[in-house]
């Protein structure tokens, strides 16, 4: 079977959960340049970095 990677790699312009809100509840959602390839790789990796780590110190403060 052959999968498209499509979905990957193609320019959007709609940037909604795509039902993952359905699967986790609430989401926050950020967009930045880049596709599945390019956010894992300098010099997206510090954006990428830099997201994550707030969603990090989020999660953290609201443990408290």
């Amino acid at each position: 079977m052959i999968v498209s990677k499509d979905w990957q790699t193609t320019p959007r312009s709609a940037f909604g959960p795509c039902g993952w809100d359905r699967l986790v509840g609430d989401l926050v959602i950020r967009v930045f340049d880049g596709d599945h390839e390019s956010i894992i790789s300098p010099p997206r990796i510090d954006i990428t970095e830099k997201h994550v780590q707030d969603a990090i110190i989020k999660i953290l403060e609201m443990e408290r």
